[in-house]
């Protein structure tokens, strides 16, 4: 039959698409089947394979890169005095953006439960993430307007944490008498809430950024690693 020797599909008339490549084609004859009535009806069946891959640079523009600016955005809420009152709406802002942009992009990204895109799993975290900024920062904002003057050992030590690390960059004298143990339990050493506020501010800001870096590369790596398998 003419269909025999055929292993692939002819791409003489294929056109290239804009959201899909076509990495491979296969073409398989089954045998002939055979009527014994009528044998005239003998047939083959052909079964035509094509491996289509979605192509990624229209999600990245439109859909990775605008999600990643805005974490980093969730990130520098730990930058504005929490005395201010600006964090709390800041943090409820990007939060709200990232909410109406996740809603906008459910509409781009495909239906399927059986197996999840990274993207949907990083908008998934993202909103996580946000939600919980939010939280710090009503939490802060309550700190700093606190009228009692008695703060607990945990607090102090953060605060002390961040001053000691503050002292090993700059190696000042005064930077040292305020980080020392034995200033904090001193009456007229005691730091305020704003200063506590203030030395949480700096953990906050270091660990979202960094838990926003090591998820960012985590996933590149891993989109990197599923591209090349289709190569």
């Amino acid at each position: 039959m003419p269909f025999s020797n055929l292993s692939h599909v002819s791409l003489e008339h294929y056109e290239e698409n804009s959201q899909w490549s076509l990495i491979s084609t296969k073409v398989e004859v089954i045998k002939e089947l055979h009527n014994t009535t009528h044998k005239e009806d003998n047939h083959s069946v052909i079964n035509i394979e094509l491996v289509l891959k979605r192509k990624p640079v229209y999600y990245i523009v439109n859909l990775t890169v605008p999600v990643v600016l805005i974490t980093i955005l969730n990130a520098l809420t730990f930058i504005l005095p929490a005395g201010s009152g600006e964090r709390a709406g800041y943090a409820i802002t990007v939060y709200l953006a990232l909410t109406v942009f996740y809603n906008i992009t459910l509409e781009i990204l495909p239906a399927n439960s059986e197996q999840i895109s990274l993207a949907s799993i990083y908008l998934t975290f993202v909103n996580i993430f946000s939600i919980l900024i939010v939280l710090v920062s009503l939490f802060q904002v309550r700190l700093v307007t606190r009228d009692s003057t008695e703060i607990g050992n945990y607090y102090l030590k953060v605060y002390s944490m961040v001053n000691t690390s503050r002292c090993c960059r700059k190696k000042t004298s005064a930077c040292d008498k305020q980080s020392s143990t034995s200033s904090l339990n001193r009456d007229d050493n005691l730091p305020t809430w704003t200063d506590i506020v203030n030395a949480m501010d700096v953990v906050f800001f270091w660990f979202c950024f960094l838990a926003i870096l090591i998820i960012v590369v985590t996933l590149a790596l891993v989109f990197v690693t599923q591209h090349a398998k289709h190569h």
